[in-house]
């Protein structure tokens, strides 16, 4: 199983994605894709969808305003995004981290 992170810079963040699909599973390389529950998000890598899996909570208070003190560091939650204060509001790198190799998500 692949290692993959991923995050959005819309107040999302970033997390460890796990698969939790068979073989049988078949996606375009790179596709984006929702998750039911809103607060998550899928890609597809290797033919195989991979989905972050954050607790729904996480995002409902990252939306609100301010977020967070400009310059505060945020937490680090994978090996290829970070976060930071930016005029209040959360900002994090939008990269797929794919074992140690980065890659920008292009929406």
């Amino acid at each position: 199983m692949a290692v993959i992170c991923v995050t959005k810079t819309s107040g999302d963040t970033t997390a460890l994605i796990s698969s939790n699909t068979t073989k049988d599973t078949k996606c375009k390389w790179g596709e984006v894709l929702p998750k039911k529950d809103d607060c998550n998000a899928c890609i597809c890598y290797e033919g195989e969808v991979h989905c972050t899996n954050l607790p729904c909570d996480i995002k409902q208070r990252m939306d609100g305003t301010p977020e967070c003190e400009v310059g505060q560091p945020w937490i680090k939650l994978d090996e290829c995004n970070s976060c930071f204060c930016d005029d209040g509001k959360l900002e994090c790198s939008d990269y797929i981290c794919i074992r140690g190799n980065y890659m920008e998500i292009v929406s």
